[in-house]
């Protein structure tokens, strides 16, 4: 579970540090504060789908090769319970809400993200 919690820190470590580079640049460009933070909202929400897609295509992968499977702790599952009940909508995925471009910005980067490597940054 320790791995797990360092894996997520690192995610959400590169997606503010994406989010950082883009309130910079565009604020720079004088655009709107509520322009930048759809931009940054579209950004997260495309980099955790592209993780998910990510982690979906290599667990399919690997399925056939693992001898033993990955089992969700006791404790994980009981912490985690209570969300199961709640539904979540992501301000982001709605059309209306959704900046295209910092989507599929975040989605290629979500797609790429390996804890053993360090993402590429634009700046």
């Amino acid at each position: 579970m320790e791995i797990c919690v360092v894996v997520f820190k690192y995610a959400v470590d590169c997606v503010l540090a994406r989010i950082k580079e883009i309130r910079k640049e565009y604020k720079q460009q004088g655009l709107q504060a509520d322009y930048i933070k759809k931009m940054c909202d579209s950004y997260g929400y495309g980099f955790v789908c592209g993780t998910n897609k990510a982690f979906k295509k290599h667990q399919e992968e690997k399925q056939q090769e693992w001898g033993l499977v990955l089992v969700t702790p006791k404790e994980v599952q009981e912490a985690s319970a209570h969300w199961s009940q709640h539904k979540f909508n992501a301000r982001a995925a709605q059309s209306e809400n959704l900046h295209k471009s910092a989507f599929n910005s975040g989605y290629a980067d979500g797609k790429r993200f390996d804890p053993k490597h360090r993402l590429h940054t634009g700046t």
